[in-house]
């Protein structure tokens, strides 16, 4: 999208999610990463030595 983007910030302790613009502003409260199975498989498969939240 030309020079748009979005980064995701993800807390593996508490599993929130945040999505911020370019310039760092909080886009929007996301959630947790329970609700996003791709980001979860993400996080396991790129720190496999685990150490996430219990809950998972």
């Amino acid at each position: 999208m030309g020079t748009t983007f979005v980064d995701v910030v993800t807390c593996f302790g508490c599993r929130q999610l945040m999505f911020l613009d370019a310039k760092n502003n909080l886009i929007a409260d996301a959630g947790f990463l329970d609700g996003f199975p791709v980001m979860q498989d993400i996080a396991k498969s790129t720190f496999p030595e685990g150490g996430f939240n219990q809950g998972w």
